[in-house]
């Protein structure tokens, strides 16, 4: 009995052992990934206090005295002790195996969602025709095995992979490690240690992808020259064939052959120069897209890529122009050519490719013609919309001014008619201290009437108003010797017995002139002009 009650206890131990021991690694780990997050409230149990306590109850609950003495005890302790060594080491082996394990599946997970997002961008530019979709899927399940079971040399390069994997592609200017696209000449003129005198106008070496040099020798209409070292520089190596190709490809010659109209009458370059670092992504996506051949002496060292492509335009499955770059000639560069020979080379491929120049030159023109005609499209829209505009306005205010001139004239009818009704009578012919007053107008009407002296004479202009719809503020009464003249704004307060009228006048009724701003009479300059001669 003694002996089944101790084999018990140790299967026990054992177990307890591995229990408490997974789960006091596994709240160690969680307390060192979230540390805000505290790990003591659970209750950790070792694996000595469940085996003492076990034993304890074993002296409670065991069979006869003699079982239960002090040595068997103590030797059933000692066992206990060895066997949950035992057991801690087994379980830290197990977690450690169990942990790397499932961080190596994670990370090969992480690799093959990272090729087939990336993997198949490369093999659809450098082919005319796309692939079907069962090929597609066949790559990029090939690419995820592949990536999934290769993992990188080291943890920092995974971690780089990783964040490039998710991190967003910026269209705007790209960089090649701190050096700008714009800049890779004086990169590379740095990097290798290489001393030109580029001349006033250096060559333009540009860096990024293949893609940015292909969309720019194309708004350009000019061939890419494309430059790749076949080692990685760097100060104090001997001088290897990437000096002397660098040197060449920096020098005013091939400057010059660049820049240099690839067309009579067309104002345009003949070549892009486009370079990128050895080993590097864009280096190895240029040679697949380019299908060049990266040669090597008989030594085993490797050449420079110098190669000219044509930057053609196709269209795709669905409609869509792209650029794909078409080999036209690879200089073996065995050795590099010097600066005179790689422009009289550059300059001899800028003759015979002549048709692909006239294409690029069509299409520019084209385009240039295109731009045109949309802007002058938008230009007559803007000038009809302007127009339009403008008309409305006028139209508006002929509008406006129509309806002041009515409710005018309306003002104007409605006052006539107050004013026959205001109009005093007229004396009759008898009355000795009566004044008669004759008009005659422009048009040849004629009208008298009889007024008392004391009547003002502002009521005369009224009765012109009202009898005769010449509005009284802008008529001129005038005596038939125009001696005297009469208007609306100097006869307030004057009488007709005031104003010097005979009892029987005739008055002249006339339209005021409208003034006009005249030009400065010359009389006073010639006056001062001949005191001056004087």
């Amino acid at each position: 009995m003694g002996r089944i009650m101790r084999a018990r206890a140790l299967i026990a131990l054992l177990i307890f052992s591995f229990l408490g021991n997974c789960q006091s690694m596994f709240l160690g780990n969680c307390h060192s990934m979230f540390p805000q997050r505290s790990c003591k409230s659970v209750a950790i149990r070792p694996t000595t206090i469940v085996a003492n306590r076990f034993i304890n109850q074993l002296k409670v609950r065991g069979g006869s005295d003699e079982e239960s003495d002090e040595p068997a005890l103590e030797e059933l302790e000692d066992e206990a002790t060895s066997v949950m060594s035992t057991v801690n080491s087994i379980t830290k082996r197990f977690v450690i195996v169990l942990g790397k394990a499932t961080i190596a599946a994670v990370y090969g997970c992480c690799r093959a969602v990272k090729a087939a997002f990336q993997g198949d961008e490369d093999v659809e530019e450098e082919e005319e025709e796309p692939p079907s979709f069962m090929a597609k899927a066949v790559r990029t399940v090939k690419r995820m095995w592949t990536a999934a079971w290769n993992p990188p040399n080291s943890s920092e390069e995974f971690t780089a992979d990783l964040a490039s994997t998710f991190k967003k592609k910026s269209k705007t200017k790209e960089s090649v490690e701190g050096v700008s696209i714009s800049d890779f000449g004086s990169y590379l003129e740095d990097a290798y240690s290489v001393s030109v005198d580029r001349g006033e106008e250096p060559t333009t070496v540009m860096g990024g992808t293949i893609g940015d040099a292909l969309r720019k020798a194309r708004s350009k209409a000019r061939l890419l020259v494309v430059f790749i070292p076949s080692t990685r520089g760097g100060r104090g190596k001997k001088k290897t064939p990437d000096h002397n190709a660098i040197e060449s490809l920096l020098s005013p010659e091939v400057a010059e052959v660049a820049e240099k109209n690839a067309r009579k009458k067309v104002d345009s370059g003949s070549y892009v120069i486009w370079g990128a670092k050895a080993s590097s992504p864009e280096a190895i996506t240029a040679i697949k897209r380019l299908k060049a051949k990266q040669s090597s002496s008989s030594k085993g060292d490797k050449r420079p890529v110098l190669a000219v492509a044509y930057p053609a335009q196709v269209l795709d499955s669905h409609g869509i122009p792209k650029l794909v770059p078409r080999l036209l000639a690879q200089h073996h560069c065995s050795p590099p050519p010097s600066p005179e020979l790689m422009a009289a080379w550059l300059n001899a491929l800028r003759k015979r490719h002549a048709k692909q120049y006239a294409s690029m030159h069509h299409e520019l023109k084209e385009a240039q013609l295109f731009k045109e005609r949309t802007e002058g499209y938008k230009s007559s829209v803007a000038s009809d919309i302007q127009r339009k505009e403008r008309e409305q306005k006028e139209e508006e205010e002929r509008i406006a001014i129509e309806e002041a001139e009515k409710e005018r004239i309306e003002m104007i009818e409605n006052r006539r008619i107050e004013i026959r009704e205001s109009l005093p009578e007229e004396p009759s012919e008898d009355a000795v201290d009566s004044m008669t007053i004759a008009l005659r107008f422009p048009d040849g009407r004629a009208g008298q009437r009889r007024f008392t002296p004391d009547t003002p004479m502002s009521v005369v202009f009224s009765w012109v108003d009202s009898g005769f719809e010449m509005e009284r503020e802008k008529v001129v009464l005038s005596t038939m010797n125009g001696q005297k003249s009469f208007t609306w704004e100097e006869v307030d307060g004057i009488s007709l017995g005031d104003s010097g009228l005979g009892r029987m006048t005739g008055l002249r009724v006339t339209m005021k002139k409208v003034e006009t701003e005249e030009e400065p009479s010359e009389q006073p300059f010639l006056n001062k002009a001949a005191s001056t001669r004087k």
